[in-house]
C-alpha cells in the first residue's frame, strides 16, 4: 500500500501514521520517465472499471485513483489480509486513504471498511 501511496504523490516513500501529524520520509522511489504518468493512468480507470467500480466519494471530494489487493503466500502458508488505497482530490488538496484489514476475507472487506471511511469525511 506504501507504494500505491508513493505513486500518487511523486515517489516519495513516506512512514505509515494514523491520523493527522508529521510523516517522515523514508525514500524516494525512481522511475523511468513516463513511468508514473503511466501508472497513475491505470490505476484511476481502477474506480470506474476495475474492482472498485461504483466506490463513491462524499459531495467535495473525487476520486482519482485506486488500488486493492489480497492475501499473500508467505512461508508456505495463505495468509488472508485486504487493503485498499484510494486517492482523493478536494479542490487543489489531495488526500490518500489506505485501508488495511489484517484478518479479513480479502479486497472486498478492505473495500467495506474504505466506504465506511469516505462516509465520514
Amino acid at each position: 500500500t506504501q507504494l500505491y501511496g508513493a505513486v500518487a504523490i511523486d515517489g516519495f516513500l513516506l512512514e505509515p501514521y494514523a491520523g493527522p501529524g508529521k510523516r517522515r520520509l523514508l525514500a524516494r522511489l525512481s522511475f523511468a520517465p513516463g513511468t508514473l504518468e503511466r501508472i497513475g493512468w491505470i490505476l484511476g480507470r481502477v474506480p470506474h472499471e476495475g474492482t472498485l467500480r461504483g466506490l463513491q466519494a462524499p459531495t467535495g471530494l473525487r476520486i482519482e485513483a485506486a488500488k486493492t489487493g489480497t492475501g499473500t503466500w508467505f512461508g508456505r502458508k495463505y495468509n488472508t489480509h485486504g487493503w485498499t488505497v484510494v486517492q482523493l482530490r478536494r479542490g487543489a488538496r489531495e488526500l490518500t486513504l489506505t485501508a488495511f484489514v489484517q484478518q479479513g476475507s480479502g479486497g472486498r472487506e478492505a473495500r467495506r471498511l474504505a466506504e465506511t471511511v469516505l462516509a465520514e469525511l
